[in-house]
Order: structure tokens, then C-alpha cells, then sequence
């Protein structure tokens, strides 16, 4: 019945609640709607990159993360930690990424034992090609908000994540 693919009305939700008279119905279909809007939002995005450019949002997420690290030239540990995967998914994503020539591993000269990691200029072109349709799609995505709407719905969502603790257990 807690569905985000079907979220159900307050009513449908209201016989769940009685029994703990404080938990709200509303706000329980409101957080349903929020998962959905996540849900919705991060396969529309992953569509989008694979549709138009080929690449994963995991993949362009790794490559993002290198372009802010670049002068620091990251370990797949930190690239690991920064993204929030295990460094086994990362050294698969990184593997890929190598594989088609958009990151090389380069040794540590600290630590004959760690690579570096840097993207190729094959690397830099295709950020360079997708970060402006990025851009327009994401400005797409709140174009029926105004300024006013878009800051506003900014500091509900900072609301919003300190509250995440409630959903991890925390």
C-alpha cells in the first residue's frame, strides 16, 4: 500500500495511522510523493545521458568527480568515498571508463602501490560536450517555478535532508 509507483490518497492511509494517532496521513503521502519525484527524476537523468551522450549517470557522476579533483589527480579509495560506493564498484566503473579511453591510471609518487586517476582528453571533451545540455536540462527541469518559488522550495529541501536521518535509522 506504501507505494511510490502508486501513492495512495490520505484516506487510503488513514486506517495505517489510527492505531498511532501521531503519525499524520498526510505527510505520509507527501513523503511517498517525494520518493516518487526522486525515483522519477533519477530515470528520466539516467535516459537523458544514455539517450543523447551513451554514458551512465554512474559513469558521468565518477567523471565529475575527477574534474573537481583533477589538480589532486584522487585514489579510487577517495573517488569511492566521495561518490558513496564501495571501492569494488569503483574500480569497475573506473575499469570501464579506462576501457574507452576517458580515464587513465597513473602511478603514485608517494605510494608506489596506489594510481592516481586522470581523465583523458577524451575524458575533458565529452565533459565538455555534455555540461551545457546538462545545464539546459536541468534549468529545463524548474522552469515553471519562479525565483521566488525556486528559493523558496531550496530551503524546504534543506528541511527536508535534515530530516533524512528518520529513513536510515539514525
Amino acid at each position: 500500500m506504501l507505494s511510490t509507483r502508486e501513492v495512495p490518497h490520505p484516506d487510503e492511509v488513514r486506517p495505517l495511522t489510527r492505531a498511532a494517532k501521531d503519525l499524520p496521513a498526510d505527510a505520509i503521502v507527501l513523503s511517498l510523493r517525494m520518493l516518487q519525484l526522486a525515483e522519477d527524476l533519477q530515470r528520466a537523468y539516467a535516459t537523458h545521458l544514455l539517450g543523447r551522450f551513451g554514458i551512465s549517470a554512474g559513469r558521468l557522476s565518477v567523471l565529475l568527480l575527477i574534474e573537481r579533483g583533477d589538480r589532486s589527480r584522487p585514489r579510487a579509495a577517495d573517488l569511492a568515498r566521495r561518490a558513496g560506493v564501495s571501492r569494488p564498484t569503483m574500480t569497475r566503473l573506473l575499469d570501464g571508463l579506462a576501457r574507452d579511453g576517458l580515464v587513465v591510471r597513473r602511478a603514485d609518487p608517494d605510494d608506489g602501490r596506489a594510481r592516481r586517476i586522470e581523465l583523458t582528453a577524451a575524458g575533458r571533451h565529452l565533459l565538455q560536450d555534455i555540461e551545457p545540455a546538462h545545464a539546459r536540462r536541468l534549468v529545463a527541469l524548474t522552469r515553471l517555478l519562479s525565483v521566488e518559488d525556486r528559493r523558496h522550495l531550496d530551503r524546504l529541501i534543506e528541511r527536508l535532508r535534515a530530516g533524512l536521518g528518520a529513513l536510515t535509522g539514525a
